[in-house]
């Protein structure tokens, strides 16, 4: 009998402590590494995108070309993962995720007998929409003098992959070092600066927790389309539809609305669940219910296409020709 209770203390032990693992796990964000695009840009790793909704063409970070060229880069990222994986983060690799969707591209290419979808994306959402990483980690670095008296400068930025809005930031200079390794002296310049970085990414982690994640909804008017934000549908203005829909959905009914028109409409801070019906939730999700809901209650404006501007954005284009 003694035995059997004693067993039984073992697995309640077990099963409590595992429950406290789970939760704990809960608290920590997922991070991605990656090079910095001052750093990518000054190297030449870069390419010109043209977004696609707006026609703004900027200079982005090619992360492929980076790591066709730059030899330290898999190494330095590796022990940057290294630190925050032995502080419980779990992580998303940036090199993996692009080798993965450059083999979906090339069985898409056989499949189709052809090159495939044209990519309207930058290389940040297209990374980031495939790995869904919490937080994005950029890391800056310069090494300056001759050996061996070699020293790094560092920046660490923590960055919401959703909003990109920044959660943290650090940087730091290594001591003197006799190493050629740039990563091993970037490794040993973090370590000493890290704590503060670990505490602001536990603290922002706890309030999305509490408050929900951001993001960004944009709703505009096709040109053409035979109405506008102020008709009406079931009795009300269709912005006065959305902004109703928006207070009972929107998490604690936390929201901004932007300087909105007839044909546009703008909300920035709308709060979101992180984790809906068991399942990673974001800007997509929660305009996928929004287009549902509308297209239930207003059949007459039920001509939707939506289009997710990363994880934190969605656009709706109401009256828009959907193929």
């Amino acid at each position: 009998m003694k035995r059997i209770s004693f067993f039984i203390i073992l697995l309640i032990g077990f099963v409590s402590a595992s429950f406290q693992a789970v939760a704990q796990r809960a608290k920590v964000s997922s991070i991605m590494v990656f090079p910095h695009d001052q750093y990518c840009i000054a190297k030449g790793y870069s390419i010109d995108y043209k977004d696609p909704v707006s026609g703004v063409v900027s200079t982005v970070p090619d992360y492929n070309k980076a790591f066709q060229n730059d030899p330290d880069l898999i190494q330095v990222i590796a022990k940057i993962e290294g630190i925050f994986a032995d502080r419980g983060f779990p992580l998303e690799n940036l090199k993996a995720t692009l080798d993965g969707i450059k083999q979906d591209r090339a069985e898409e290419a056989v499949v189709l007998g052809k090159a495939g979808k044209t990519v309207d994306k930058s290389p940040y959402d297209e990374v980031t929409e495939t790995a869904r990483p919490d937080v994005a980690l950029y890391v800056l670095w310069d090494i300056t003098g001759q050996a061996p008296k070699r020293q790094i400068s560092f920046t660490l930025l923590a960055v919401d992959a959703y909003t990109k809005k920044t959660i943290a930031a650090k940087s730091g200079v290594g001591e003197p070092s006799l190493s050629n390794n740039t990563a091993a002296m970037l490794q040993e310049g973090v370590l000493t600066h890290i704590d503060n970085l670990i505490t602001s990414l536990t603290e922002y982690r706890e309030s999305i927790e509490t408050r929900g994640r951001e993001i960004v909804l944009r709703l505009r008017i096709a040109e053409g389309a035979g109405f506008d934000f102020e008709t009406e549908c079931n009795g009300k203005e269709l912005n006065d539809l959305i902004e109703d829909w928006l207070t009972a959905h929107a998490k604690g009914g936390e929201f901004k609305a932007g300087t909105n028109t007839e044909t546009r409409l703008q909300f920035t801070n709308v709060r979101i669940d992180l984790i809906k019906d068991e399942k990673a939730y974001d800007a997509k999700a929660f305009g996928k219910e929004l287009e549902k809901y509308l297209k239930t209650t207003c059949p007459a404006q039920a001509k939707i296409k939506l289009q997710a501007r990363g994880l934190g954005g969605v656009d709706l284009y109401l009256g828009a020709k959907t193929k």
